[in-house]
């Protein structure tokens, strides 16, 4: 394990600067592999499973569960110009709209995802067309950040355009649009 001093961005110097403790937010094992794979066991979805990934950045989240199961179906969905030519590059599924208004036919998927990117919208407004997006027995998957301090409803980081939600405003707004909690973790 390293000693170096970590040099901390300013999105991340923020959380620190009010007294949020600090982690490796990116994973949830010690590689992208692993992450992928405790993610992937963590959904326990149905193989040929049709997965939309709200606001999926480059899309490499996708490709890593497909490594894991091959029948799996990923349409990755992003809003930048930029993510869209290198999906396109990629050659990886590809939809240029907004998590918030896909356009998207209804009942179109059985797993739809947030992998740290909800906060770049409407809470309620991305839960609303997630719910619409899902088959009938689809899941909802969130993996994103939560504020610590419990009389925080919301931390908006506007240079980052992200805002950080706590968890019993995620699990209200989900139950708002029609979602049961099974499991937080």
């Amino acid at each position: 394990m390293s000693t170096d001093v970590l040099e901390l961005g300013p999105i991340f110097s923020e959380f620190l600067n009010r007294g949020y403790k600090l982690f490796n937010a990116a994973r949830i094992a010690p590689t992208e592999k692993e992450h992928a794979k405790a993610y992937y066991d963590f959904m326990a979805h149905q193989s040929n499973s049709f997965i939309v990934d709200m606001g999926a950045g480059t899309g490499q989240c996708g490709v890593l569960l497909q490594e894991l199961d091959p029948s799996l179906e990923v349409l990755n969905v992003v809003n930048d110009p930029a993510l869209v030519r290198l999906m396109q590059n990629l050659q990886l599924d590809c939809l240029h709209a907004s998590f918030e208004d896909t356009k998207l036919p209804a009942e179109f998927a059985d797993v739809v995802m947030f992998n740290e990117s909800i906060g770049h919208g409407d809470l309620n407004k991305a839960l609303s067309e997630a719910s619409r997006v899902l088959r009938a027995g689809g899941e909802l998957f969130v993996k994103d950040f939560t504020p610590v301090d419990s009389s925080k409803e919301t931390i908006s980081f506007d240079s980052w355009g992200y805002k950080i939600h706590r968890q019993d405003l995620f699990i209200n707004t989900a139950y708002k649009n029609g979602f049961n909690l099974v499991a937080v973790k």
